[in-house]
């Protein structure tokens, strides 16, 4: 027997919380169950990284959550996959019209420095490696916090930057697409 012991906060989302712990129990999913009520409890108030539905009455219920973090994820490749091969029609699409950001050296950054910092002859990336990716989604707004490598040439000089970051993704027009960033450069040793 399970027995529940939830601090009624509002009537509505104790209840809900209950239900929506032994639906957890029921199907055996193996999360982190106190995080998975935390996010559920938060999305009746506020913004929450993962969402639940039923397909149909009596349907399971399933994960949207994932299937966001993993289409913003998609995003992010493609992002580097366009950097990589200096495929600027796909920067256009992939990064927000009003995109700001900071670079490694604290200058704003915007659209056009990118596009022109990526046209044919100035900055080719030899590599581009992410690492310890960390990905929230809020509604509209994703945040994904990481760690990356660059090296590669910029008008016949070589680079090489180990960089933390923090890009903020906006879903517009049903398409996710880089709208805030944020790196600094990380000293290796």
């Amino acid at each position: 027997m399970i027995t529940l012991k939830i601090k009624p906060m509002k009537k509505s989302i104790t209840w809900a919380a209950m239900l929506f712990l032994l639906v957890m129990t029921i199907r055996g999913d193996t999360l982190d169950v106190r995080k998975s009520l935390h996010s559920f409890i938060m999305r009746q108030d506020g913004p929450a990284s993962h969402s639940w539905k039923a397909e149909k009455a009596g349907a399971p219920l399933r994960r949207e959550g994932v299937n966001r973090q993993n289409r913003v994820l998609q995003t992010a490749e493609a992002i580097r996959r366009a950097l990589m091969h200096n495929d600027l029609e796909a920067l256009k699409a992939l990064y927000a019209e009003d995109y700001a950001g900071v670079d490694i050296r604290g200058e704003r950054d915007d659209l056009e420095l990118i596009l022109q910092a990526y046209r044919p002859g100035a900055v080719r990336l030899e590599a581009y490696q992410v690492e310890d990716m960390q990905v929230d989604v809020f509604a509209e707004i994703a945040v994904i916090r990481g760690t990356g490598r660059i090296s590669g040439t910029f008008q016949d000089h070589a680079f090489s930057h180990t960089v933390r970051f923090t890009d903020i993704y906006k879903k517009t027009a049903g398409r996710w697409r880089c709208w805030r960033s944020h790196l600094t450069e990380v000293q290796t040793p």
